[in-house]
């Protein structure tokens, strides 16, 4: 399945109307998105990564100082 198309599916599970899809970065190895609310803010929501290699999600709250670094360093131990 294409990750862009997983990355939709995830948020439309999030049951809250009106989620916009939001790709940050687009690699190789990775997809890394967000999604936002034209009219909502949402506290705590940080980035998602997908590992392409295996489409495992790592979410991070808004709280991580280095969401990148992390999901990083897991993909490679």
């Amino acid at each position: 399945m294409d990750v862009h198309k997983l990355a939709q599916n995830h948020i439309e599970t999030i049951e809250i109307s009106g989620l916009e899809l939001e790709i940050i970065e687009d690699t190789l190895d990775y997809l890394c998105f967000t999604y936002s609310h034209p009219a909502l803010t949402l506290a705590g929501a940080g980035p998602t990564f997908i590992d392409k290699t295996d489409l495992r999600f790592f979410e991070y709250g808004s709280g991580v100082s280095n969401p990148k670094a992390d999901f990083i360093r897991k993909i490679k131990t």
